[in-house]
Protein backbone atom coordinates (compact mmCIF):
# COMPACT_ATOMS: atom_id res chain seq x y z
CA UNK A 1 0.00 0.00 0.00
CA UNK A 2 1.01 3.32 -1.03
CA UNK A 3 0.69 6.31 0.98
CA UNK A 4 0.64 9.99 -0.57
CA UNK A 5 2.34 12.61 1.01
CA UNK A 6 1.13 16.23 0.08
CA UNK A 7 4.20 18.47 0.55
CA UNK A 8 6.86 19.11 -1.89
CA UNK A 9 9.88 21.19 -2.07
CA UNK A 10 8.77 25.01 -2.81
CA UNK A 11 11.07 27.63 -3.02
CA UNK A 12 10.60 31.65 -4.03
CA UNK A 13 11.61 35.12 -3.56
CA UNK A 14 10.16 37.58 -0.13
CA UNK A 15 10.58 40.96 -0.19
CA UNK A 16 11.83 41.69 3.58
CA UNK A 17 12.06 45.78 4.72
CA UNK A 18 11.62 46.85 8.12
CA UNK A 19 8.62 45.37 9.71
CA UNK A 20 8.92 41.16 10.55
CA UNK A 21 7.88 39.48 7.49
CA UNK A 22 7.04 35.71 6.93
CA UNK A 23 9.87 34.37 4.92
CA UNK A 24 8.97 30.35 5.48
CA UNK A 25 5.37 29.69 6.70
CA UNK A 26 5.57 26.52 9.71
CA UNK A 27 5.69 23.20 7.99
CA UNK A 28 6.20 19.56 10.12
CA UNK A 29 6.93 17.98 6.84
CA UNK A 30 10.29 20.24 6.36
CA UNK A 31 13.14 18.51 5.88
CA UNK A 32 15.38 21.32 4.85
CA UNK A 33 15.41 24.61 4.80
CA UNK A 34 17.93 27.31 2.48
CA UNK A 35 17.70 31.28 2.89
CA UNK A 36 19.97 33.26 0.60
CA UNK A 37 20.19 37.09 1.25
CA UNK A 38 19.89 38.36 -2.52
CA UNK A 39 20.55 42.15 -1.40
CA UNK A 40 23.27 44.41 -0.06
CA UNK A 41 21.90 44.37 3.48
CA UNK A 42 21.89 42.49 6.36
CA UNK A 43 18.81 39.90 6.72
CA UNK A 44 17.86 38.91 10.76
CA UNK A 45 15.70 36.09 10.91
CA UNK A 46 13.77 34.30 13.91
CA UNK A 47 11.09 32.37 14.81
CA UNK A 48 8.30 34.49 14.96
CA UNK A 49 6.87 38.15 14.05
CA UNK A 50 8.72 40.03 17.06
CA UNK A 51 12.52 39.30 15.50
CA UNK A 52 13.90 42.67 15.14
CA UNK A 53 17.47 43.97 13.97
CA UNK A 54 18.69 43.49 17.44
CA UNK A 55 17.27 40.25 18.50
CA UNK A 56 17.50 38.12 15.27
CA UNK A 57 20.25 35.72 13.70
CA UNK A 58 22.21 37.63 10.67
CA UNK A 59 22.60 36.50 7.22
CA UNK A 60 24.89 38.76 5.15
CA UNK A 61 24.60 40.27 2.32
CA UNK A 62 24.73 37.00 -0.55
CA UNK A 63 25.06 34.67 2.13
CA UNK A 64 23.59 31.74 2.58
CA UNK A 65 21.85 29.92 5.92
CA UNK A 66 20.88 26.36 6.00
CA UNK A 67 19.95 23.55 7.87
CA UNK A 68 18.64 19.99 7.40
CA UNK A 69 17.23 16.84 9.24
CA UNK A 70 21.02 15.70 10.32
CA UNK A 71 21.28 18.93 12.11
CA UNK A 72 17.74 18.98 13.35
CA UNK A 73 15.93 21.46 10.97
CA UNK A 74 13.54 23.84 12.55
CA UNK A 75 9.97 22.96 11.31
CA UNK A 76 8.59 26.30 12.84
CA UNK A 77 8.13 29.51 10.92
CA UNK A 78 10.80 31.86 9.74
CA UNK A 79 10.58 35.37 9.82
CA UNK A 80 12.94 38.12 8.88
CA UNK A 81 13.71 41.84 9.09
CA UNK A 82 15.94 44.39 7.47
CA UNK A 83 17.00 47.98 7.76
CA UNK A 84 15.77 48.20 4.21
CA UNK A 85 14.36 46.78 1.32
CA UNK A 86 15.51 43.04 1.16
CA UNK A 87 15.47 40.38 -1.11
CA UNK A 88 15.35 36.98 0.62
CA UNK A 89 15.41 33.69 -1.39
CA UNK A 90 14.22 30.34 -0.26
CA UNK A 91 14.05 26.57 -1.28
CA UNK A 92 12.24 24.62 1.49
CA UNK A 93 12.79 20.49 1.11
CA UNK A 94 10.33 18.28 1.89
CA UNK A 95 9.55 14.23 1.42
Amino acid sequence: MTIGIAFASTYGDVSVGSSATLIAPSNPLRKGLMIFNNSSQIIYIGMDNNVTTATGFPILPTCTFATDDFDGVWKGAVWGISTGSSDARYWEFGP
